[in-house]
């Protein structure tokens, strides 16, 4: 999809492109979507804004559409009025099935737009998975050794409400000096194209004001994604300050969260359902006081912070990139005329954190994210497995290194052994 204001290059060029702000664009694209045989479904991933100049040629492109169609609802907003409503429930009407990604939208479209629950399906935000790394080294690599970092990142706008984050600084820099803000990507397109750097500017010069200079930098540029993984990775707390308290979801607070952020953010829907107790703090819209005193408990609490981080990243495993594609693709199978069979891919297998458990008298027990907890010492249970690992590992490959971990695990085992069989 495209729009007057936004065109895009593309590696591969797509079959098809929908200009949002043309209407012959929907009669040109719902006449080549019905003619082509090859395609059996249509998603179509809704926001309201993307179609608002155009609304009533894309209810009629919707209508005219011959094929089975999904929406993907990435906003649901409360309290509808007639209109919405009426809009929201004639599309519902159309689809064959619905997706939201949180608990909070599918609630909403049930209670306040009358939707049978039974056309809704919930497949959260999707993100990646990221292997922990070592922070400290991490900072050391980007040049900033022994600093503290606070980041937020997105295509930067308005409601981004970031200056509340400037005006919370002085607080925390007080008692933390050492303390870096980053402001990580580019200002939005359509905002650069109507605004220019107007609000860029704005906080530049609340920067100065608050005589924050030596503790706020703007990364000004869109970030590739593992430049951006990394800038995550080497965060010590992630702001989410949105001021939106109809935002459904947010891409940018999912990457954190799964990235292992201890992450403090406004009150929108995605973040209260996925915080809960134990996976960031919550603070309320616009408050630079109360995001302080958020900000200082996490600083004063490392335990606390390392907790967050681990309960965030094990727990949004499940929506990674992986699973929500294999989620979807089991929805529109229900749907199908022509049927298909999912086939899936190993992924290459990787010893690394294996090795990096191993000493020379064999695997430690715990660890915490990616470092080895020596103190935890070593278990009986957890080097049996690991043997297991390393013959199968060996039968495949024929690799002198799990033929040395083979050899490792067996020592332990056999020193477990008592004389009469038992261990």
């Amino acid at each position: 999809m495209e729009s007057d204001t936004e065109k895009h290059k593309y590696l591969i060029k797509p079959k098809y492109i929908l200009n949002t702000d043309k209407g012959y664009s929907y009669v040109k694209n719902v006449f080549r979507i019905n003619k082509n045989d090859q395609i059996q479904m249509v998603i179509i991933q809704h926001e309201f804004g993307l179609f608002s100049n155009t609304a009533n040629d894309f209810m009629k492109f919707v209508q005219d559409i011959t094929k089975p169609i999904i929406f993907c609802f990435h906003t649901i907003l409360p309290h509808p009025n007639k209109a919405l409503l009426e809009q929201v429930q004639k599309l519902s009407k159309k689809a064959i099935a619905l997706i939201v990604m949180t608990e909070n939208a599918a609630r909403i479209l049930i209670e306040e737009y009358k939707i049978p629950s039974s056309k809704i399906n919930i497949i959260p935000h999707g993100t990646h998975l990221v292997l922990p790394v070592d922070r400290i080294q991490l900072k050391r690599t980007y040049g900033f050794k022994d600093r503290t970092i606070l980041s937020t990142f997105g295509l930067l706008s308005s409601t981004k409400n970031i200056e509340t984050t400037s005006r919370a600084l002085p607080k925390v820099i007080q008692k933390h000096p050492d303390v870096t803000f980053l402001v990580l990507g580019k200002t939005h397109p359509t905002v650069q194209k109507n605004e220019g750097e107007v609000y860029r500017n704005q906080l530049q010069k609340l920067v100065l004001e608050l005589e924050l200079q030596n503790n706020v930098q703007f990364v000004n540029e869109f970030l590739q994604l593992p430049q951006l993984l990394n800038y995550l990775q080497l965060t010590d707390i992630y702001l989410f300050t949105s001021k939106d308290p109809n935002q459904a979801v947010s891409g940018t607070f999912a990457y954190a969260i799964s990235s292992g952020c201890r992450v403090i953010s406004t009150p929108i829907p995605h973040a209260v359902e996925v915080i809960g107790h134990d996976k960031g703090l919550i603070f309320d819209f616009e408050n630079a006081e109360e995001l302080s005193q958020a900000i200082l408990h996490l600083m004063k609490h490392k335990q606390l912070r390392e907790d967050i981080s681990l309960n965030s990243s094990q727990s949004m495993v499940s929506t990674s990139w992986q699973n929500t594609s294999i989620s979807h693709a089991l929805l529109f199978e229900k749907f199908l005329s022509k049927p298909f069979h999912l086939k899936y891919a190993w992924p290459d297998l990787k010893l690394d954190h294996l090795k990096r458990m191993t000493t020379t008298v064999g695997m430690i027990q715990f660890a915490k994210n990616a470092i080895p907890d020596i103190h935890s010492g070593y278990t009986l249970d957890d080097n049996a497995r690991a043997l297991i690992v390393a013959c199968e590992q060996y039968s495949m490959a024929k690799d002198m290194d799990s033929f040395m971990l083979i050899q490792t695990y067996f020592r332990f085992v056999k020193f477990c052994a008592q004389s009469d069989g038992t261990f």
